[in-house]
């Protein structure tokens, strides 16, 4: 279960990424995340837990053009480097918690 998770919260990094005005709400952020996570095959619980825990740490690591972008563009959604290593940081410290190890 962990992997899984793990592969598909590294298969929304792209998704995370690119333009954009204003920062969106971390509401916002949570919901594009949950959509993806339960279009990729994760029940709703999970998606749910996943999204909660990246969304606040998105919010404040990530640049508005990425955050908007998952809002946006969804997978098709490009970034900065910087974005990239933000989303994995995040993606790193909600693993355990998800996979509830």
């Amino acid at each position: 279960m962990k992997k899984k998770i793990a592969v598909l919260m590294m298969a929304t990094m792209p998704m995370l990424l690119a333009a954009g005005c204003s920062k969106p709400d971390e509401s916002k952020i949570q919901s594009a995340l949950v959509s993806t996570y339960k279009k990729a095959g994760l029940d709703d619980a999970t998606a749910n837990k996943a999204a909660a825990c990246l969304a606040p740490k998105l919010h404040d690591s990530v640049s508005r053009s990425a955050l908007n972008d998952i809002i946006d563009k969804g997978v098709n959604a490009k970034g900065t480097s910087d974005d990239e290593k933000a989303i994995q940081k995040a993606v790193d410290e909600c693993k355990s918690s998800v996979a509830g190890g």
